[in-house]
């Protein structure tokens, strides 16, 4: 959603209900990331779809409803779209505009931990300790009781199945709460572009080779093209050379002109800096593929420090104009443990936050030039009125 129209319609269309572990999710999960006002809108909306009566209503309502202000509101329903749990749909007929909202589920606790962006960004809001002491809680399976033994009679040792027809031919009638993941990239669709030993080869690197197709935004059909280039006659699968051939990957992309977002030039910088990874923006940038220590200090900003793509893409903007367009790495670092500092989220609260540093220091500067010039006019001052009374005594 690009903007809120005041006056335009919307209507909630959706069957979801909310498990118990779904609100658990939600709120310990989903909630750090979206915060409170996309997390309350989440469920208003929800509760508005389980009006059928209701049919369409105003945005304008919904401002009363949640006490938002516009940039607010417009902020949580981005956040929501952009976590998976929202979808919008505009269309305009006769002069009116009329809006569907289509909530989704969120995701069970296995599939969020193992969503590369979702737990990565989960432990980015929470911290190590935090994150790895929720993702415990959510662990499978409750643990044994010292010094008791399990005396739970099984399923199999009461009850006997008889194969029943029925459950093959009803089984595409159930409908399955199936969420939306914001990795771009799909493992099972890139398992299926490979032949069975080539499967076999890759599928003990699942995790890296997601996060890092993930990362430099490549997609299915792409990343098998690498990963069997990177597969010997033996049917050893080789992650270093994966690494280094994604990398290159962009070297040979022609880059997609950013869409542009409201009227300033801040704004329009900021959504080059959420669409662009840190790999295109550098090779956009110094007009040539990054060098390979440039690219490894990105991967060390992403993975040891958990500093998604836009903050990166953010600091290493502000840096290049600070440096005269030099790739400093400890000055980016240091650009970085600003915003983390500073609980940073967007790359646009990144630029206001940086500019703002500048202009307090700029400000503080001319404040004390002011005041050095002031105290040289007034030295000057006493020195010719010392120098008149000098004359008047000599007299």
């Amino acid at each position: 959603m690009e903007r809120i129209e005041k006056d335009a319609f919307f209507s909630v269309h959706t069957r979801l209900t909310l498990s118990k572990t779904d609100e658990e999710v939600l709120s310990l999960l989903y909630l750090p990331i979206v915060k409170g006002p996309a997390y309350a809108l989440y469920h208003h909306l929800l509760s508005l779809a389980r009006m059928e009566e209701s049919g369409y209503e105003r945005f304008d309502e919904l401002f009363v409803d949640m006490e938002l202000e516009e940039h607010s509101l417009l902020q949580a329903f981005c956040r929501l779209e952009a976590i998976g749990l929202l979808e919008s749909y505009r269309r305009e007929q006769n002069g009116i505009v009329y809006y569907i909202l289509v909530p989704f589920p969120p995701a069970t606790p296995k599939k969020f931990f193992a969503d590369v962006a979702l737990s990565r960004l989960l432990a980015q809001n929470l911290g190590g300790k935090r994150f790895q002491r929720i993702r415990f809680s959510f662990s499978e399976g409750e643990r044994m009781p010292l010094g008791y033994q399990r005396t739970t009679t099984s399923f199999s040792d009461v009850y006997a199945l008889e194969p029943n027809p029925a459950e093959e031919s009803g089984s595409e009638e159930i409908e399955e709460k199936n969420y939306r993941s914001v990795v771009q990239f799909d493992w099972n669709d890139m398992l299926s572009l490979l032949e069975a030993t080539e499967q076999r080869a890759v599928t003990p690197a699942k995790d890296p080779i997601v996060e890092l197709s993930a990362l430099y935004g490549i997609s299915e059909g792409d990343a098998a093209e690498l990963i069997r280039k990177n597969i010997d006659t033996a049917g050893t699968f080789y992650i270093e050379g994966f690494r280094k051939d994604v990398r290159q990957y962009h070297r040979f992309q022609n880059p997609t002109s950013p869409s542009r977002i409201g009227s300033g030039s801040k704004n329009r910088l900021a959504r080059q800096l959420e669409e662009l990874t840190p790999q295109r923006y550098l090779a956009n940038r110094l007009e040539t593929s990054p060098a390979p220590f440039m690219l490894d200090f990105v991967e060390h900003l992403s993975h040891d420090m958990g500093m998604s793509n836009p903050l990166i893409n953010a600091a290493l903007e502000y840096s290049f104009r600070k440096t005269k367009g030099r790739f400093v790495d400890s000055y980016i670092e240091k650009v970085c443990y600003t915003l983390k500092a500073n609980k940073v989220r967007t790359s646009y609260d990144a630029l206001v936050l940086l500019m703002e540093q500048d202009y307090d220091r700029n400000a503080t500067t001319r404040k004390k030039k002011k005041i050095e010039k002031r105290e040289e006019e007034t030295t000057s001052e006493d020195d010719e009125r010392i120098s008149a009374l000098e004359e008047e005594l000599r007299i």
